[in-house]
C-alpha cells in the first residue's frame, strides 16, 4: 500500500521541460546568385605569343621599355652600344650620350663590359629626369668624371686628381684590412674557433705580399696593430707615402676612377690597389669582387656569426659593398 502511494506521488509531479534551441539563420548577402554568361569570341588573327615568366629579366626589361615609352616620359625607345674606331659609344636611338661638359661619352675599346653596363643603366630608366639622379646612373657619372678629368689634364689642369689623391692616401692610415684587433685573452677563447685578430691577419697577408712583391717591390706598409699601438696608428713611413702618391698620379683616368670607387666602398686603400693592379693590362685577373668584399667584411662577418645578423641591414650592406666594388672593377678591368 505504501509503495503504491509513493508511486502515485512521483507520477503526480509536473514533468521538467527543457528549453528549445532556436536556430537563427541570417543571410549576409541578399543578392541572388546569377550564373556567368560567356561572351562571344571576337578576337581575330594569330594567337598571342606565350608570356614570359614574371621574374624573367627579359620580361622586366621589356616591361620597363614599354612603360617608359608609352607614358612619354623619356624621349628614346632603345639603347644601343655602337663600336667605333676610338671606342664604344652609347646611343639613345640615334643620339650619342654626352658628359655634363658636353663631351662625347666614349668608352675605351678595352672596356666593352663597361659600355654594355652603361647601356643597361639607360635601358632601365623610366624618364629623362632619372638621368640627373646619380643613384640611377652611377656608372654614367663615373665615366663622365673620367672623360672630363682626362680633358682637364690634357689642358694642364690636374686639380681634380690632386684633391682626390690627397683624400685617398688618408685611408691607408686606418685601412680596414690593416687594422688588427688585440689578442683575445685565453679565458675568452673558444676551442676550434679562430679569433678576430687571426682572421684579419690571414686576410691581409696575401694582399700585402702581392702588393709589396709585384706592384711596389720592397715597399714597407705598416698595420695598425692593437697589441702595439691600440686603435690609433702611427702612420706610414714617408717613403711609402711618396711611392703611393706617385703611383696614384700615374694611373690612367679610367683605372684611377675605378680605384677611387673601390677604396671608398671598402674603406681600404690596399683592396683598391690590389683590384686595380690585378685587372690591369699586366694583371693575373683572378682576385676579384668576391675576394675584395670578403676581405673588407672580416670584422662584420665575425660579429654577426657570434651575435646574429640584423635583417635588412647587414645583408643589404654586404650586397652594396659588392655592387660598388663591381662598379670599380668595370673601370679597372682590361680586356686582353
Amino acid at each position: 500500500m505504501s509503495a503504491a502511494r509513493a508511486l502515485l506521488r512521483v507520477s503526480a509531479r509536473p514533468a521538467i521541460r527543457l528549453p528549445r534551441t532556436i536556430a537563427l539563420v541570417r543571410n549576409f548577402n541578399s543578392t541572388p546568385v546569377t550564373p556567368a554568361v560567356p561572351g562571344p569570341i571576337t578576337a581575330q588573327g594569330p594567337p598571342p605569343a606565350a608570356p614570359l615568366p614574371a621574374g624573367s629579366p627579359i620580361a622586366q626589361y621589356r616591361a620597363n621599355q614599354k612603360l617608359a615609352f608609352a607614358t612619354k616620359k623619356r624621349f628614346w625607345k632603345e639603347v644601343h652600344v655602337v663600336e667605333t674606331a676610338d671606342g664604344y659609344q652609347i646611343h639613345l636611338d640615334t643620339r650619342p650620350l654626352k658628359t655634363p661638359e658636353k663631351r662625347p661619352l666614349l668608352i675605351p675599346s678595352s672596356k666593352p663590359l663597361l659600355a654594355q653596363a652603361i647601356a643597361v643603366e639607360w635601358s632601365n630608366l623610366r624618364s629623362a629626369a632619372d638621368a640627373a639622379r646619380s643613384h640611377r646612373t652611377p656608372l654614367t657619372m663615373m665615366a663622365s668624371r673620367a672623360i672630363d678629368m682626362a680633358a682637364s689634364e690634357s689642358e694642364g689642369n690636374v686639380a681634380s686628381r690632386s684633391d682626390s689623391v690627397l683624400n685617398l692616401i688618408r685611408y691607408l692610415d686606418t685601412d680596414t684590412v690593416l687594422c688588427y684587433a688585440p689578442t683575445t685573452p685565453e679565458y675568452l677563447r673558444e676551442e676550434g674557433r679562430p679569433m678576430l685578430r687571426e682572421l684579419q691577419i690571414e686576410a691581409a697577408k696575401p694582399i700585402l705580399q702581392h702588393l709589396c712583391s709585384k706592384v711596389w717591390p720592397g715597399l714597407e706598409i705598416w698595420a695598425v696593430d692593437g697589441d702595439e699601438v691600440g686603435i690609433v696608428g702611427k702612420g706610414q713611413p714617408p717613403a711609402t707615402r711618396e711611392t703611393l702618391l706617385a703611383w696614384m698620379r700615374g694611373l690612367d683616368v679610367w683605372r684611377f676612377v675605378g680605384f677611387e670607387r673601390c677604396v671608398q666602398a671598402t674603406k681600404s686603400f690596399v683592396i683598391g690597389a690590389r683590384m686595380t693592379e690585378e685587372w690591369g693590362p699586366n694583371g693575373a685577373q683572378q682576385w676579384g669582387v668576391e675576394e675584395g668584399a670578403e676581405a673588407a667584411s672580416i670584422e662584420v662577418n665575425y660579429q654577426t656569426r657570434q651575435w646574429g645578423e640584423v635583417e635588412d641591414t647587414h645583408d643589404v650592406e654586404k650586397e652594396d659593398v659588392k655592387r660598388q666594388l663591381g662598379a670599380g672593377w668595370l673601370f679597372c678591368a682590361h680586356t686582353k
